[in-house]
Protein backbone atom coordinates (compact mmCIF):
# COMPACT_ATOMS: atom_id res chain seq x y z
CA UNK A 1 0.00 0.00 0.00
CA UNK A 2 1.18 3.17 -0.43
CA UNK A 3 1.84 5.87 1.23
CA UNK A 4 -0.66 8.52 0.99
CA UNK A 5 0.19 10.87 3.46
CA UNK A 6 3.41 12.30 2.01
CA UNK A 7 2.39 15.62 1.59
CA UNK A 8 1.25 15.82 5.51
CA UNK A 9 4.00 14.63 6.61
CA UNK A 10 6.54 17.04 4.71
CA UNK A 11 4.20 19.75 5.81
CA UNK A 12 4.26 19.02 9.82
CA UNK A 13 7.83 18.00 9.61
CA UNK A 14 9.17 20.89 7.23
CA UNK A 15 6.86 23.38 8.84
CA UNK A 16 8.03 22.96 12.32
CA UNK A 17 11.32 22.70 10.93
CA UNK A 18 11.53 25.96 9.26
CA UNK A 19 9.60 27.43 12.63
CA UNK A 20 12.12 26.42 14.89
CA UNK A 21 15.26 26.93 12.42
CA UNK A 22 15.39 30.81 13.85
CA UNK A 23 15.92 29.69 17.29
CA UNK A 24 19.88 27.88 16.73
CA UNK A 25 20.73 30.48 14.34
CA UNK A 26 20.17 33.09 17.14
CA UNK A 27 21.45 30.78 19.71
CA UNK A 28 24.63 31.01 17.37
CA UNK A 29 24.70 34.44 16.62
CA UNK A 30 24.45 34.98 21.05
CA UNK A 31 27.61 32.20 21.33
CA UNK A 32 29.48 34.45 19.06
CA UNK A 33 29.04 37.42 21.29
CA UNK A 34 30.28 35.45 24.58
CA UNK A 35 26.82 35.30 25.50
CA UNK A 36 26.67 31.61 26.58
CA UNK A 37 23.62 31.52 28.56
CA UNK A 38 21.05 32.55 26.11
CA UNK A 39 23.07 30.74 23.52
CA UNK A 40 22.52 27.60 25.24
CA UNK A 41 18.84 28.53 26.42
CA UNK A 42 18.42 28.89 22.07
CA UNK A 43 19.62 25.79 21.27
CA UNK A 44 18.08 24.02 23.98
CA UNK A 45 14.71 25.91 23.09
CA UNK A 46 14.91 24.88 19.25
CA UNK A 47 16.42 21.35 19.96
CA UNK A 48 13.13 20.71 22.41
CA UNK A 49 10.68 22.52 19.94
CA UNK A 50 11.85 20.67 17.28
CA UNK A 51 11.61 17.30 19.52
CA UNK A 52 8.72 17.87 20.45
CA UNK A 53 7.29 17.89 16.74
CA UNK A 54 8.52 14.94 16.14
CA UNK A 55 7.65 12.91 19.10
CA UNK A 56 3.85 14.57 18.68
CA UNK A 57 3.76 14.04 14.40
CA UNK A 58 -0.14 13.31 14.01
CA UNK A 59 0.18 10.08 12.30
CA UNK A 60 2.27 8.73 15.35
CA UNK A 61 -1.08 9.16 16.82
CA UNK A 62 -4.08 8.76 14.36
CA UNK A 63 -6.82 9.35 16.93
CA UNK A 64 -5.81 12.31 18.83
CA UNK A 65 -7.03 15.49 17.72
CA UNK A 66 -4.69 18.05 15.95
CA UNK A 67 -5.31 20.39 18.54
CA UNK A 68 -4.13 18.66 21.10
CA UNK A 69 -0.90 17.24 19.15
CA UNK A 70 -0.59 21.17 18.68
CA UNK A 71 -0.09 22.15 22.06
CA UNK A 72 3.48 20.90 22.88
CA UNK A 73 5.47 22.41 19.81
CA UNK A 74 3.14 25.87 20.30
CA UNK A 75 4.09 25.80 24.44
CA UNK A 76 7.54 25.48 23.62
Amino acid sequence: MADTRRGEKAGWLGGFAGAFLWLPAMAVAFLVQGQWLAGLIGIALGALGYGSMVWFRPWRYPDTPYWRLLIPPYGV
